[in-house]
């Protein structure tokens, strides 16, 4: 500080002995005495001035100095020293607007992710701005249930974080942090958000979660209608991801959607029917075959833990299928002829587990008219699927020393009684038999062996041109050049041409046409519809 004194002593004028008072007294970072100058005083009122104007007080002959509470810094003082303040500039400082908060200071910061393992090595979440918050009004929500910092990890473009903020949640909820019916919606909202995510870790944390309220809340004593609208977003999400292109994705949705079947405010009937609406009608086979084969698969797996109901009683309550229901399903969709054979495949698992489950009277009246509107080499693999599951139930009735539950007969229904094969009589000793009846005709068996022979060649070459498409087509032109190369007029097959029969059907147009360039014009109608 003296140092600076002496650099700016120099331009100070031996006249202006008050000047040089002035900068001493501002440069000095000590307390500096009171300046008592009565010479000056004594001028002042010979010359007559008004004291009241001037720089000294008004009593003691203060000098007013800038550090002094008196001082105004009067036009009088300027003039003075007026060769002094051309060499000192003087800097004030702006006024700078408050800097908005850190992420450090935001609410909750202080052990909002405490509990989780190598939560050190966590980032910061990105703050968001207050346009942002006013936005979104998922984050606003979120905010104020969760905390301010919860909030922006599980909106945070770091994945880690967002898993970090539902790991987190389930810690609260395992510690009973809420338990009002209006922290369930916030809850299941905040899983929703995990399940919509596109990374599986935090897609399975937040499967984690759902799972952890449903058994949370179905303890308590809430309304089934305000448990219900509070969990229809995130169950929606979790259908969603029932067609999704990774298989362990799908499975875990699976075993997501079944779990909420053991709550008593739902059951498996309405997890059920919200898979089965879910679906659009509109679609062509070939583009949902994901979707439908989960759907069939948590179908079958419903129907073996919850039953069906019987006939028009209330069976199980919410914990039980409805046959006629999923029967319509399976048909309105197409699954037990659909092009692909892992659909239809999944189709006969379910029908075979459904009608194990069912009764006998209502295999009776249900069975034989569904089989009825499919192809007859698929019926009968039906009628044999189930005649297998119904003599191993036998099986292993009769080896724990009880009674048979099921002493039915899967048998065509235009044959006699006597044709029919008794699962019984299968169970003692005659599963070996046929189910053709040995005394028809040799011609006709050897018909029925041409036809289900001929079937089977239609069942593979479908499998192997749709594995094609999937594969190898990615425009219309690709799909119509694979559906060329096997569907042209020099190749002639009776398989091809039944199969090219069945799709030229579904896009309502006349394998007879004999116009000029007729099949080219149908395989390319062929080829767009596979291709939507």
């Amino acid at each position: 500080m003296h140092v600076e004194q002496q650099q700016l002593m120099p331009h100070l004028s031996s006249k202006n002995k008050v000047a040089q008072d002035l900068v001493r007294h501002s440069l000095s970072s000590e307390p500096q005495p009171i300046v008592v100058v009565p010479e000056k005083l004594e001028e002042q009122k010979q010359l007559g001035m008004n004291n009241s104007d001037s720089h000294l007080g008004k009593k003691s002959g203060i000098l007013k100095t800038p550090q002094s509470p008196q001082y105004t810094g009067g036009e009088e003082h300027r003039d003075q020293s007026s060769d002094v303040f051309e060499h000192i500039q003087v800097r004030t400082t702006p006024n700078i607007p408050p800097l908005p908060p850190s992420i450090d200071s935001m609410p909750h910061f202080s052990g909002a992710l405490s509990g989780l393992p190598n939560v050190a090595e966590l980032p910061a979440p990105e703050a968001f701005a207050a346009t942002d918050i006013v936005a979104d009004a998922d984050f606003s929500a979120i905010s104020v249930f969760l905390g301010e910092y919860r909030a922006c990890c599980l909106m945070s473009k770091n994945w880690a974080l967002r898993e970090a903020a539902l790991a987190k949640t389930r810690l609260l909820v395992s510690e009973g942090c809420w338990g009002r019916s209006e922290d369930m919606a916030h809850l299941c909202s905040i899983a929703r958000l995990g399940i919509q995510d596109k990374v599986a870790q935090v897609y399975l944390t937040a499967l984690a979660l759902l799972e952890d309220v449903i058994q949370k809340f179905s303890c308590q004593d809430f309304k089934s209608a305000d448990m219900l609208t509070a969990m229809e977003p995130a169950l929606d999400a979790i259908v969603s991801k029932l067609g999704d292109n990774q298989a362990r994705l799908r499975e875990k949705a699976v075993d997501a959607l079944a779990s909420p079947s053991y709550c008593r405010v739902i059951g498996a009937r309405q997890i059920a029917a919200k898979v089965m609406h879910s679906l659009d009608k509109k679609r062509p086979p070939h583009n949902k075959w994901r979707p439908l084969a989960t759907r069939l698969e948590l179908l079958r797996r419903l129907a073996r833990e919850y039953g069906l109901n019987r006939g028009v009683a209330s069976g199980n309550g919410l914990h039980a299928l409805d046959l006629g229901s999923v029967i319509g399903f399976v048909e309105i969709h197409g699954c037990a002829s659909h092009t692909f054979e892992e659909v239809r495949t999944a189709a006969k698992d379910l029908i075979v587990e459904m009608f194990i489950a069912a009764s006998e009277s209502d295999r009776l009246q249900a069975l034989e008219p569904f089989l009825h509107k499919i192809r007859p080499r698929q019926a009968e693999e039906y009628r044999n699927a189930l005649t297998r599951r119904l003599q191993n139930i036998v099986n292993n009735e009769i080896t724990h020393e009880s009674k048979p539950r099921y002493d039915v007969t899967i048998s065509p229904p235009e044959a006699s009684a006597a044709d029919s094969i008794s699962l019984k009589s299968q169970a003692v000793g005659h599963s070996s038999q046929s189910s053709v009846d040995v005394s028809t005709p040799p011609s006709q068996n050897i018909q029925e062996i041409q036809l289900l022979r001929s079937e089977e060649e239609e069942e593979l070459f479908r499998d192997q041109i749709m594995k094609q498409l999937e594969e190898r087509a990615f425009s219309v032109q690709e799909a119509y050049a694979i559906l060329k190369l096997h569907f042209d007029d020099a190749v002639e097959s009776p398989a091809k041409e039944n199969v090219l029969r069945d799709w030229v059907n579904e896009v309502g147009m006349d394998m007879h046409d004999r116009g000029e360039d007729s099949r080219d014009r149908t395989l390319w109608e062929v080829a767009t519809w596979l291709f939507q």
